[in-house]
């Protein structure tokens, strides 16, 4: 399985919701499949975790292909 952050995107797109639905879901910890840190400004920064995302919906998030290159 995959390490790291599952991108806000690829959980909406797993979940047929919008990113806007699923940030909102994690901030008010409706979706427990990550967390929500609020920093300065109210700027908010997002970690979901693709164990997480398997366990709730059964994909197993591999990485992009930006994290492979790596």
């Amino acid at each position: 399985m995959a390490k790291g952050n599952v991108p806000i995107k690829k959980v909406a797109e797993v979940l047929g919701k919008s990113d806007l639905w699923v940030r909102e879901a994690i901030y008010q910890q409706r979706l427990n499949i990550g967390t929500c840190i609020v920093g300065a400004h109210g700027k908010r920064s997002f970690y979901v975790s693709p164990q997480k995302l398997y366990e709730l919906t059964g994909y197993m998030y591999e990485g992009s292909e930006d994290d492979k290159a790596n």
